[in-house]
């Protein structure tokens, strides 16, 4: 299998998920099959710095999923960067930190995060069918950026951005979006193209830029609430042969079980709702992510994913298009 020759820039050791991971004892074709359907045509790719007919310095950010003719959703961090600042550190001979150099000591320069932003720098595009597609404009859910910007950290919240396209995308039918809350206990399937490989094959996985769909059980709801309601769908990673790494839920894994991870943030979780496909969740990884008892990570089983809840941002979502649509009126009249 050929790795992608897109650059993963994500911080993909700090992330602290595998993603695009399945099942050891499953063929990874059925879960490339199962992406490669139809309604799933919406889930696309994120990138940066990509020319004309992909040349020029292209990099790879994460997944998304397009709504509406011209309107995407993705993960906000995947359109953020964090800025930094030079700071200088000063260690004796003990290796404790010292206000001042000292003879046999040491000295650090380190790169210290400052704040999170919309990455206004990136020339952001988005593959829908090899077709790329430019973003005119993006807003962040604020609450976001008000999280991590914080000190001390408060609770992860709305890791979502919508974004804006130059043109119509062709030939891709937008997600319906759910509206109810009534997601816990559905099976739902997730799309993105993150890391991917087999769960019992930790050192095999890699960014190889394929797309994977995998199914699993909506097992709770929790995390920031919005409007007194949950904002986080969260679901564990079941081994087929070993009932302990089950955390929540059913400890029995679905036909296609399957883990989101780096790269697959921005991506969809989808669910069949009387023969209708929606829209459930957007993948975030989530504050519980990459949970596993086992501390030598010998495979990928046990792991949680999270993703923002649609039903909660309905009315962001919703007025967000708005805004943008009154802002486009005004920049023709």
């Amino acid at each position: 299998m050929k790795k992608c020759w897109l650059l993963l820039v994500m911080a993909i050791a700090a992330l602290q998920v595998y993603g695009g991971v399945y099942r050891h004892d499953v063929s990874p074709e059925k879960y490339k099959k199962l992406a490669r359907e139809k309604q799933f045509d919406c889930v696309g790719m994120v990138l940066t710095n990509c020319g004309v007919d992909y040349h020029g310095d292209c990099k790879f950010r994460g997944s998304c999923v397009l709504i509406g003719k011209k309107y995407v959703l993705t993960a906000a961090h995947c359109i953020t960067h964090v800025d930094i600042r030079l700071d200088t550190f000063y260690l004796d001979q003990n290796r404790k930190r010292v206000d001042s150099p000292v003879k046999g000591g040491a000295m650090l320069i380190l790169n210290q995060p400052v704040a999170t932003c919309s990455d206004t720098t990136a020339n952001f595009s988005f593959r829908f069918k090899d077709r790329l597609y430019y973003a005119v404009k993006w807003q962040i859910y604020k609450p976001y950026l008000d999280s991590v910007n914080a000190k001390p950290g408060v609770n992860f919240c709305g890791d979502l951005a919508l974004v804006e396209l130059t043109d119509t995308v062709e030939g891709v039918i937008p997600a319906n979006l759910n509206v109810a809350f009534d997601e816990q206990g559905a099976i739902i399937t997730g799309v993105g193209y993150g890391i991917s490989g087999a769960a019992n094959r930790v050192d095999d996985l890699g960014p190889f830029c394929e797309k994977i769909a995998g199914q699993n059980m909506a097992d709770s709801i929790e995390g920031y609430k919005v409007k007194g309601i949950p904002s986080l769908l969260s679901y564990d990673f079941d081994s087929p042969t070993d009932t302990g790494y089950n955390h929540m839920g059913s400890a029995k894994p679905l036909p296609l079980e399957w883990s989101p991870a780096a790269g697959d943030s921005g991506g969809g979780v989808f669910r069949n709702y009387h023969g209708h496909w929606q829209l459930v969740g957007i993948i975030v990884g989530g504050p519980h992510s990459g949970y596993n008892s086992e501390s030598d990570r010998k495979n990928c089983y046990g792991g949680i994913a999270s993703c923002e809840r649609i039903s909660v941002f309905n009315d962001w979502i919703r007025e967000t298009m708005s805004g943008f649509d009154v802002a486009d009126m005004q920049a023709v009249h």
